[in-house]
């Protein structure tokens, strides 16, 4: 998953919100970009939320 903006995205993607991505990134194989935001951004959320249901 990248960033908006990210020159590392493959293109043809679509914008999702941050529930959304918080969602995807939960998926197995699914990762965030460490060229932009996304790893920094939804790493630290994702790490904050572990072990809640």
């Amino acid at each position: 998953m990248h960033g908006h903006d990210c020159a590392h995205a493959a293109g043809g993607g679509v914008e999702v919100e941050n529930l959304q991505a918080l969602d995807v990134l939960m998926r197995p194989g699914v990762r965030a970009c460490h060229h932009c935001d996304a790893a920094a951004i939804f790493g630290a959320v994702l790490q904050l939320g572990g072990g809640h249901a």
